[in-house]
């Protein structure tokens, strides 16, 4: 998140350089910054969506670990449970 939002503000720094001494046209130059925008938008959406996957990821991965651990947790329970009914 840190590295977007130092993106964003760099973006921001250089568009506003890019302003004061560009040799363009006016509308030339908002062109150019509204592109600039747009790419950057684009970026961060990108970048978004794939922590989104590595997010979810990383907890159906959890999920699934302990869904195994409180299985066998309760295998080794009944085990011992049924070892000490019978002795």
């Amino acid at each position: 998140m840190k590295s977007l939002f130092m993106l964003l503000i760099g973006a921001g720094m250089g568009t506003a350089l890019g302003m004061m001494f560009a040799p363009r046209s006016g509308e030339e130059t908002r062109n150019n910054v509204a592109n600039a925008v747009n790419e950057g938008i684009d970026y961060g959406k990108q970048k978004t969506q794939e922590w989104g996957q590595k997010a979810g990821q990383q907890a159906r991965k959890i999920a699934s670990d302990v869904r195994d651990q409180v299985s066998d947790a309760t295998q080794e329970g009944t085990r011992q449970y049924r070892e000490a009914k019978s002795s």
